[in-house]
C-alpha cells in the first residue's frame, strides 16, 4: 500500500500528475463519519490537502469536479487534528514505528504544527533515536520541537561524531538542503568545533568533508580555528595518499613542449586522458619582437578565444556528470572539475615553458610586460602615466611574488583611473582608501557585456542546449543526441515526432528560435538560436563583436532576456581571479595576493616559483584585456570621425 500512497512534493514537481490521480481515488472514498486509525492514513490526507492548498489539479478535472473535491478535501484538517490530540506519551512510540519512511517527515510536521511533543516525556522522545526510522535532520526542521528537547537534542547529536556532517550541512555546504535546519540553543560554537575535530579524527571521515572543513573559514554563525581546518587539511592529505598507495586510479594531465624540429606553430593531440601540445620553437625563435611575444597569448597560448575572453576560467559546461554531482561545495565554493584543474595545468606548464625559451634568447618575459605598459600605450594610443614595476632578474621567487602582487593591482587601479577621469592621476590613486574590487575595474564600452538573465532566456537555453531537456529525445533516434540543439543539426524531424512535451516546442516555435518549414520539418531560426548558444557556451559574450547578430540582440532586448555590463573584466573574469588571488568571493580560493602580501606564504621555494607563474598568467591577461579595450575606443573614435 505505501509505494502507492499520495506524496507532495513541491508545485513544480513532475509527479504531481500522478499523485493526484491518486488522491482522487482517496478523496471519491472519503467517508467523514469514519473514525481514522492509521498514521499513515491521516498524513496521506494531510498530502492531499497541500495539493489543493497550492491549486494543483488534474487537467482533466472540471471546474465542478475541482469545487466538489475542495469542499470534500476542507474536512481533512479535523481528521488530522483529531488523530494527533490523540497521541500521548503512551503510544507515541508505537504510532511513530509504523509510520511509513516515506511519510517520517511530514509526521514530525505535524507533531510540530499541533503541538504534541509537549505531551511527550524526554524519557520517550529519547527512545525514538533508536528506532529504524528515526531521521534526526527531519526532527532538527522543526523549530519548536528542537527547542523544547533542546537539552536531550544536544546530548545525542553530540554523542555521535557523524552528526558534525550534520552541522557543516547547515553552515557550510553549498544547496545541501539542510540549510533549513535548527540546532538546540544549548550547544555552544566550542562543542560544535570539539564535535568536527572528532569527526575528522574519526575512523573513516568523508575526503570531501575534510576538503571542505579545510576551506570553510570561520564566521560568527560558524566560528572554527585555523588549528582546526589545518587538521582537516592534514588528514585529508593523509587520506588521499593511503588511497593512492593502494589504487592507481586514472590519469589525466597535459603535456608541453617546443619541438626544434616542427613547422606548424602548434600541434595537439588528445591520448586516454593525456593531452599533448607541442609549440614550434623555431617559430618563436624567428619573431621575437615584443608585439609578436605578447600576442603569442591570444594566438599561439590560446589564453582567449576570439572575442578576448579567458579560456582559463571554470566553466560548468564542461564538468563531467559525476563531478557535478557527486562531491560537497562550500556555500561559496569556487566549482573545480577535472577539466578545470587541467586547463591550470596547461596554463602554469606553457607560461613556464614560454619563459625559459625567452630567458635563453636573452629576453626577460617581464622586461616585455613592462614595455607594454611604459613603451606600447604610449606609443600606439598616446596614453600617459602607466607605471609598473616587475621584479629583478636577481630577486627570489619569494620576493618576485611579494613585488608582483601589488603590482597588478596597481595596474588595474591605474586603468580604472584612466576610464573615470580620462588621464592617471597617481595622487588620487594614492589618497584613495575605498577597497580594490575587481568587478568595480569600468571598462572604456559601454554595454560592453552581454549576459543571459531572466525566465524566458532560462527556459530558452535549457530547451535548446541542456541534456536535461526531453525535446532531445525523438524515439527513432533514441539517446543519440544530447540537446535538441544537436538534433535539430543532424536531422529532420517535425512536430508529429513528438507526443509530449509538446507545450515546451510550442513555446520555442511562439518565441520565434524554431519553426516548421515548409517541408513540416523543425527547423532553428540560426541568429537567435546561435547567440543564446554562445552566451550559454560561455556565460558571457562581448557585442563588440556581434555585428551579425544585432538583430537577435535587439530581439532579446525586447524580450528582456539580456543585460549589459560595462567593465574590463567579465563575470566569469571577475570570479577566476577572486578564486585565485583572494577569498573575497570564495572560500576555496588560492588567495595568492593575500598570503604574499600579509606574510602567510610557505618557505617552499618550489611553491613561491609555482605561484609566481600564476601572477604572470593573471598579468598576461589583463595586459590582453587592456589592449582590447584601447583598440575597440580606437575603433568607436574613428567611426564617430567617419560619421
Amino acid at each position: 500500500m505505501g509505494a502507492h500512497r499520495v506524496k507532495f512534493f513541491s508545485a513544480t514537481d513532475m509527479s504531481c500528475g500522478f499523485y493526484l490521480e491518486i488522491a482522487e481515488q482517496v478523496i471519491k472514498h472519503f467517508d467523514d463519519r469514519e473514525a481514522y486509525t492509521n498514521v499513515n492514513d491521516i498524513i496521506e490526507l494531510y498530502n492531499i490537502k497541500r495539493f489543493f492548498d497550492h491549486k494543483i489539479f488534474l487537467k482533466e478535472w472540471s471546474e465542478e469536479d475541482k469545487t466538489k473535491y475542495s469542499h470534500i478535501v476542507d474536512k481533512f484538517p479535523k481528521h488530522i487534528g483529531r488523530y494527533f490530540a490523540s497521541i500521548s506519551d503512551q503510544n507515541f512510540l508505537s504510532i511513530f514505528e509504523s509510520v511509513e519512511l516515506k511519510y517520517t517527515g511530514e509526521f514530525w510536521i505535524l507533531i510540530n504544527h499541533n503541538r504534541v511533543y509537549q505531551k511527550i516525556s524526554y524519557d520517550v522522545f529519547k527512545q525514538s533515536f533508536s528506532l529504524p526510522n528515526f531521521r534526526l535532520y527531519e526532527v532538527l526542521k522543526q523549530k519548536k520541537i528542537t527547542r523544547y528537547f533542546g537539552s536531550v537534542l544536544r546530548e545525542y547529536i553530540l554523542s555521535e561524531t557523524k552528526y558534525a556532517e550534520l552541522i557543516l550541512d547547515k553552515f557550510a555546504v553549498q544547496q545541501s538542503g539542510k540549510h533549513d535546519i535548527y540546532f538546540p540553543s544549548e550547544i555552544t560554537g566550542k562543542e560544535m568545533e570539539e564535535l568536527i575535530l572528532r569527526y575528522i579524527h574519526s575512523s573513516d571521515p568523508s575526503l570531501n568533508y575534510l576538503e571542505l572543513i579545510t576551506n570553510t573559514p570561520c564566521t560568527d554563525v560558524f566560528p572554527i580555528s585555523d588549528m582546526t581546518r589545518l587538521e582537516a587539511k592534514r588528514r585529508h592529505q593523509f587520506f588521499v595518499e593511503k588511497h593512492f598507495e593502494r589504487n592507481k586510479g586514472f590519469e589525466f594531465g597535459v603535456e608541453i613542449s617546443f619541438s626544434e624540429n616542427q613547422k606548424e606553430e602548434k600541434l595537439a593531440v588528445y591520448n586516454e586522458g593525456i593531452s599533448k601540445i607541442s609549440y614550434s620553437l623555431t617559430w618563436i625563435r624567428e619573431n621575437l619582437d615584443f608585439p609578436t611575444l605578447l600576442n603569442n597569448f591570444i594566438y599561439l597560448f590560446e589564453y582567449t578565444d576570439m572575442q578576448f575572453r579567458s579560456q582559463h576560467v571554470q566553466n560548468g559546461l564542461y564538468m563531467g556528470i559525476l563531478e557535478s554531482l557527486v562531491g560537497i561545495r562550500g556555500q561559496k565554493h569556487y566549482k573545480i572539475g577535472i577539466a578545470f584543474r587541467q586547463t591550470q595545468y596547461f596554463s602554469v606548464v606553457q607560461m613556464a615553458g614560454y619563459r625559459k625559451i625567452l630567458d635563453s634568447e636573452g629576453i626577460r618575459l617581464e622586461d616585455v610586460f613592462q614595455w607594454f605598459f611604459s613603451d606600447y600605450l604610449k606609443e600606439e594610443f598616446g596614453t600617459h602615466g602607466f607605471y609598473v614595476s616587475m621584479p629583478s632578474k636577481e630577486s627570489t621567487f619569494l620576493e618576485k611574488c611579494r613585488t608582483i602582487a601589488p603590482e597588478i593591482e596597481r595596474v588595474l587601479k591605474q586603468f580604472s583611473n584612466l576610464v573615470e577621469l580620462g588621464h592617471i592621476d597617481h595622487e588620487l590613486i594614492q589618497i584613495s582608501s575605498h577597497p580594490f574590487l575587481y568587478k568595480d575595474v569600468p571598462s572604456f564600452i559601454k554595454r560592453k557585456y552581454l549576459y543571459g538573465k531572466g525566465e524566458s532566456y532560462n527556459r530558452a537555453v535549457y530547451n535548446l542546449f541542456s541534456n536535461q531537456s526531453m525535446l532531445h529525445y525523438v524515439p527513432r533516434f533514441g539517446a543519440k543526441y544530447n540537446s535538441f540543439f544537436d538534433l535539430l543539426c543532424h536531422e529532420k524531424i517535425s512536430p508529429d515526432d513528438y507526443t509530449r512535451h509538446e507545450s515546451e516546442l510550442e513555446w520555442l516555435i511562439n518565441q520565434g528560435l524554431v519553426r516548421v518549414n515548409d517541408e513540416g520539418s523543425i527547423e532553428m531560426c540560426p541568429e537567435r538560436v546561435l547567440l543564446l548558444r554562445d552566451l550559454y557556451k560561455n556565460e558571457v559574450s562581448c557585442k563588440s563583436y556581434l555585428e551579425m547578430f544585432k538583430d537577435a540582440i535587439h530581439w532579446m532586448e525586447k524580450q528582456d532576456m539580456v543585460e549589459y555590463g560595462s567593465t574590463l573584466l567579465s563575470r566569469p573574469e571577475q570570479d577566476y581571479l577572486n578564486y585565485l588571488l583572494n577569498r573575497s568571493e570564495f572560500s576555496n580560493g588560492l588567495d595568492l595576493r593575500n598570503k604574499y602580501l600579509h606574510g602567510t606564504h610557505t618557505s617552499e621555494e618550489k611553491i613561491h616559483m609555482n605561484d609566481y607563474i600564476i601572477f604572470l598568467n593573471v598579468l598576461a591577461l589583463i595586459i590582453i584585456k587592456i589592449n582590447e579595450e584601447f583598440c575597440l575606443r580606437q575603433e568607436l573614435i574613428q567611426e564617430e570621425e567617419t560619421h
